[in-house]
């Protein structure tokens, strides 16, 4: 099953403009592993097209406004794309996706308060908190524990060698060679399951 389309995948048409209604579909049942292990880093979105990724993360500034709509919140255009440059400067290694999932805790009550106040130091503290929170810290250290596949990472780096700097061809005799190693002991092993005994070789002298 291919992975769950991104946010910008989702929101965004191909000249850069905003899909209506896209913000809210996606954030339904958006989920924090979903947010991270198929979210897009938000310095990606700036280093590829800076306009399309400030537009994206504007947007979801605006859906958070619009759904609180307190007497002091953000009023315009120019008051979404203001805290949108500051989350791409602050927050351009979090996933753009974690901003969606942020937004949809607060609405949920679950990061930080609003009373009559919804401007950028109230935005911009949200997502700090989430930062630095329980659930995402907890996340990661979860993840860091879990096993990994040693021939899923020699993959990975056959991948991204370039990127990485690393030499594909030592990485390939490598995964070579813990193949070749695993078909000497399998075949080693079923040998030894068929050679046979004294109990079951008729021929053997007792």
């Amino acid at each position: 099953m291919p992975p769950p389309r991104g946010l910008r995948e989702t929101a965004l048409t191909t000249n850069g403009r905003i899909v209506p209604g896209a913000i809210v579909q996606y954030s339904v049942g958006l989920t924090l592993p979903q947010a991270i292990e198929h979210g897009e880093q938000i310095s990606k979105l700036a280093r590829e097209n800076k306009a399309s990724g400030l537009s994206l993360i504007a947007e979801l500034v605006k859906n958070l406004a619009n759904f609180f709509k307190t007497k002091r919140a953000l009023e315009n255009e120019d008051d979404y794309f203001e805290v949108a440059a500051l989350i791409m400067e602050e927050h351009k290694f979090m996933k753009v996706e974690e901003i969606a999932y942020v937004f949809k805790q607060a609405k949920l009550g679950k990061i930080g308060k609003v009373l009559d106040r919804l401007d950028g130091a109230t935005i911009m503290g949200f997502i700090r908190e989430f930062e630095k929170g329980e659930e995402r810290i907890g996340y990661f250290e979860k993840r860091s524990r879990a096993p990994v596949d040693k021939f899923e990472v020699l993959g990975f780096l056959a991948d991204n060698s370039e990127k990485l700097g690393v030499d594909i061809s030592q990485i390939g005799k490598e995964k070579e060679k813990q193949e070749e190693e695993y078909r000497r002991f399998r075949q080693q092993y079923i040998a030894t399951k068929e050679e046979p005994t004294a109990e079951n070789n008729p021929d053997t002298e007792s």
